[in-house]
Protein backbone atom coordinates (compact mmCIF):
# COMPACT_ATOMS: atom_id res chain seq x y z
CA UNK A 1 0.00 0.00 0.00
CA UNK A 2 1.18 3.42 -0.89
CA UNK A 3 1.61 5.51 2.41
CA UNK A 4 0.95 9.64 1.34
CA UNK A 5 3.29 12.18 3.30
CA UNK A 6 1.81 15.16 4.69
CA UNK A 7 1.84 18.23 3.32
CA UNK A 8 4.08 20.95 4.32
CA UNK A 9 1.11 23.03 5.61
CA UNK A 10 -0.31 20.02 7.68
CA UNK A 11 3.48 19.94 9.23
CA UNK A 12 3.37 23.53 9.98
CA UNK A 13 -0.34 23.48 11.41
CA UNK A 14 0.71 20.35 13.91
CA UNK A 15 3.92 21.79 14.67
CA UNK A 16 2.10 25.09 15.79
CA UNK A 17 -0.64 23.57 17.33
CA UNK A 18 1.52 21.36 19.52
CA UNK A 19 3.72 24.81 20.74
CA UNK A 20 0.36 26.41 21.33
CA UNK A 21 -0.79 23.22 23.70
CA UNK A 22 2.42 23.69 25.59
CA UNK A 23 1.92 27.05 26.17
CA UNK A 24 -1.90 26.14 27.24
CA UNK A 25 -3.42 28.14 24.16
CA UNK A 26 -5.88 24.86 23.78
CA UNK A 27 -8.63 27.24 21.50
CA UNK A 28 -6.02 28.36 19.33
CA UNK A 29 -4.28 25.06 19.07
CA UNK A 30 -8.09 23.62 17.89
CA UNK A 31 -8.07 25.88 15.27
CA UNK A 32 -4.99 24.24 13.89
CA UNK A 33 -5.71 21.50 14.64
CA UNK A 34 -8.92 21.10 12.69
CA UNK A 35 -7.41 22.86 10.09
CA UNK A 36 -4.79 19.74 9.65
CA UNK A 37 -7.50 17.61 9.59
CA UNK A 38 -9.56 19.59 7.22
CA UNK A 39 -6.20 19.59 4.87
CA UNK A 40 -5.84 15.85 5.12
CA UNK A 41 -8.48 13.70 6.36
CA UNK A 42 -7.01 10.42 5.18
CA UNK A 43 -4.63 10.56 8.35
CA UNK A 44 -4.59 9.25 11.14
CA UNK A 45 -2.38 11.40 12.69
CA UNK A 46 -4.60 14.49 12.15
CA UNK A 47 -7.55 12.59 13.95
CA UNK A 48 -4.94 11.43 16.96
CA UNK A 49 -3.71 14.98 17.37
CA UNK A 50 -7.49 15.94 18.00
CA UNK A 51 -7.93 13.37 19.95
CA UNK A 52 -5.32 14.15 22.20
CA UNK A 53 -5.85 18.07 22.53
CA UNK A 54 -9.84 16.92 23.69
CA UNK A 55 -8.23 14.73 26.27
CA UNK A 56 -5.90 17.33 27.41
CA UNK A 57 -9.50 19.81 27.72
CA UNK A 58 -10.71 17.06 29.30
CA UNK A 59 -13.24 16.71 26.28
CA UNK A 60 -13.67 13.12 26.86
CA UNK A 61 -16.78 12.25 24.60
CA UNK A 62 -14.87 14.35 21.48
CA UNK A 63 -11.56 12.62 22.10
CA UNK A 64 -13.38 9.06 21.97
CA UNK A 65 -14.90 10.35 18.54
CA UNK A 66 -11.58 11.52 17.39
CA UNK A 67 -9.72 8.94 18.60
CA UNK A 68 -11.89 5.97 17.22
CA UNK A 69 -12.12 7.69 13.47
CA UNK A 70 -7.59 7.45 14.31
CA UNK A 71 -7.91 3.55 14.61
CA UNK A 72 -10.67 3.43 11.92
CA UNK A 73 -8.12 4.79 9.36
CA UNK A 74 -5.09 3.05 10.80
CA UNK A 75 -7.46 -0.37 10.32
CA UNK A 76 -7.96 0.94 6.64
CA UNK A 77 -4.70 1.57 6.07
CA UNK A 78 -2.97 -1.84 7.41
CA UNK A 79 -5.96 -3.50 5.90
Amino acid sequence: KVRHRPSASWRQATDRAFTLIGDGRYEDAGALLTRAADLEPWLSESWFNLALLHKFRHDWEQARAAGLRAVALLDRESG
